[in-house]
């Protein structure tokens, strides 16, 4: 399965790490509208602070499931492990991605869909 969004990214920032974009610049968990019924999704905007990067990925996440923030300030923070790893092959039921932070363990969940809604240079 792949993120939506995804290849207009890669044609903007070439080939990338979700890692490369570790600065939270905004995050947001809210009621959103599901296949059957309502759902909670998350957006947040990830910042590269690396000069060859410099960019910025808005991402949503829909259907998310098993939120776990720690020591985590919030706009700003630096997540240096931050990662997406697509685990639809694991065949959890409404579950096909996997967002975490590998280095500090700030940030885990699951959620149903993934996309990249917006991706530009800063």
């Amino acid at each position: 399965m792949k993120m939506k969004g995804l290849d207009r990214a890669r044609e903007l920032f070439g080939s990338f790490s979700f890692m490369q974009f570790s600065t939270l610049r905004e995050f947001r968990l809210f009621e959103d509208e599901g296949d059957q019924g309502p759902v909670y999704s998350i957006e947040m905007t990830m910042v590269s602070q690396e000069s060859a990067m410099n960019g910025m990925l808005a991402l949503k996440f829909k259907d998310v499931r098993k939120v776990t923030l720690e020591d985590f300030t919030g706009v700003g923070d630096r997540i240096t492990g931050f990662d997406i790893r697509e685990i639809s092959d694991r065949q959890w039921e409404g579950i096909a991605w996997e967002v975490f932070d590998y280095e500090e363990k700030q940030m885990h969940f699951f959620a149903r869909e993934a996309e990249i809604i917006e991706a530009r240079r800063t």
